[in-house]
């Protein structure tokens, strides 16, 4: 289906898709790394894809992680709340 839509392209039948803007922070951040490694870095498309789909994998890992913990430093706090005057438990959280 790509080469045909391509081919129509090519001739004026298709219009070429619209670009997406980024819509978060995040998204602006991935599209400055993919200009980079094209640009600057002078990558190959396949290659700028590849580095921007395991950077993406391994920040969703990280995420996934510190939501974890988070829940479980949550889960150990009063549903009540603490009690005025007492001292807070210190709590390491390791990344």
């Amino acid at each position: 289906m790509a080469p045909l839509l391509a081919y129509l392209r090519e001739l004026g039948v298709v219009p070429s898709p619209s670009p997406v803007q980024p819509s978060t922070r995040a998204e602006m951040l991935g599209e400055r790394f993919r200009g980079y490694l094209a640009v600057e870095r002078g990558l190959a498309r396949g290659t700028v894809i590849g580095y921007v789909i395991s950077h993406t994998n391994s920040q969703a890992a990280t995420e996934r992680r510190i939501d974890r913990e988070v829940s479980a430093l949550l889960a150990g706090i009063p549903q009540q709340g603490m009690a005025l005057g007492q001292p807070a438990t210190p709590v390491t959280l390791q990344f």
